[in-house]
């Protein structure tokens, strides 16, 4: 059971940083400086990623970074813990945040301890402050 703990960790990791390296080609500069990481929560729709980069999760933009940028991986999400039951689910995005039932990896990986705890390199990494990844490293 441990080494599929590690083995899911392990691919979310690898997913998450498929995501951030997606989001620097194809964000804009400005969307990507627009997110502020003291409102950065995955769970609401103004405030996740995609939200704050393009002002709505639903917004034809953050579609279409999402479609490009992000891979849905888990049917639910909580702030404290995240199921990562679902890696890999071909299933798209819901349609609004409370019936939502799909979250990209970056999303999944932010509600984690070790992503909490991580959320300012994320942003750094994004708005060009870093060129690493290293931080992902458990």
């Amino acid at each position: 059971m441990a080494n599929l703990k590690i083995e899911k960790w392990n691919r979310l990791i690898a997913l998450v940083k498929i995501e951030l390296s997606n989001l620097m080609v194809y964000a804009s500069e400005n969307e990507r400086r627009s997110i502020n990481v003291n409102y950065l929560y995955p769970t609401a729709s103004n405030y996740c990623i995609y939200g704050q980069m393009t002002g709505s999760c639903f917004s034809e933009r953050a579609l279409e970074l999402v479609k490009k940028c992000a891979i849905p991986v888990s049917e639910t999400i909580e702030y404290r813990k995240a199921e990562l039951d679902h890696l890999n689910s071909p299933e798209k995005f819901g349609e609004d945040a409370e019936g939502r039932d799909y979250f990209s990896a970056l999303e999944v990986y932010i509600v984690t301890e070790h992503g909490r705890e991580r959320k300012k390199e994320i942003v750094d990494f994004l708005k060009g402050y870093r060129q690493d990844l290293d931080f992902l490293i458990q």
